[in-house]
């Protein structure tokens, strides 16, 4: 017996070095992997994005002074996300509406006890004169509605944001025929020429707020639809190119908008 198990023994410390070379070249163990919730999710996001918007806007009361018809508008919104769903947007924006504008000034120049006041409609005008132009950009927050584990979410995902806006406004009001003195003056070359009418210019802040959702076509591009409201006040202010000492001004008045709109969005 023991002589079988000297034999054994020796046989185990001759075989023991291949069988720790074939240890040393056997492959390592597999790494653990990311559930497969967590890889959805980060598959599904960007923390850039630029995109295009074309809107309408819906008229909405502008308050004693105004009223907006639908206009349209344009922007370009840069998105950049601080964690998942949540980040920052920048949208630079230009708008045209035309409207029915109020305005002031004095029948005897210099004389403000003789100020007269020009409410809209007004008969001597068509409204399609009055002009408001706005260029701007709007700053705020945005979410992103993240649900990955639902595929509805993954191709039809909804957004919100709120921000600040502020608005370079240019104001067009037309002059009623009856009371070309207004603009009877050096400035004036003729009903043929550009911006003839006065107009002012006002730098103003207000409210933005938008939502929609965007259509995820590929994992860089989709199409957003989008629904906003803006309120930005725009106070009285004495129009240029007016005949000097009538103090000719157009009215405080709201610009009191809904935007609906959509366009392009590409993700980096």
């Amino acid at each position: 017996m023991y002589g079988i198990l000297r034999v054994t023994a020796a046989t185990v410390l001759l075989l023991l070095p291949g069988a720790v070379a074939r240890g040393e070249d056997a492959p390592p163990a597999p790494a653990p992997t990311a559930p497969a919730d967590a890889v959805v999710a980060t598959q599904a996001h960007r923390y850039f994005r630029i995109g295009l918007r074309a809107q309408v806007s819906l008229d909405r009361d502008g308050g004693d002074g105004a009223v907006l018809n639908p206009g349209i508008a344009a922007a370009v919104p840069v998105t950049l996300d601080f964690a998942y769903g949540l980040g920052m947007r920048l949208a630079f924006s230009a708008a045209h509406y035309t409207a029915a504008l109020a305005t002031r000034w004095n029948e005897v120049p210099g004389d403000t006890s003789t100020a007269v006041t020009y409410v809209y409609p007004f008969d001597t005008q068509s409204e399609d004169d009055n002009r408001v132009i706005t260029y701007g950009l709007t700053a705020g927050f945005n979410y992103e509605v993240t649900v990955p584990k639902e595929p509805f979410f993954k191709v039809f995902q909804p957004f919100f944001g709120v921000g600040v806006a502020v608005m370079w406004v240019r104001t067009h009001p037309d002059v009623p025929a009856e009371h070309d003195q207004l603009i009877d003056n050096e400035l004036y070359e003729g009903a043929d020429s550009k911006d003839f009418d006065p107009w002012s210019l006002q730098v103003r802040a207000g409210l933005d707020v938008y939502g929609g959702f965007h259509i995820n076509v590929s994992r860089s591009f989709r199409f957003p639809i989008e629904f906003g409201y803006r309120m930005v006040p725009v106070p009285e202010s004495t129009l240029m190119w007016a005949t000097e000492g009538y103090d000719y001004a157009h009215l405080e008045y709201l610009i009191n908008t809904f935007n609906v709109g959509g366009g392009l969005e590409w993700l980096f």
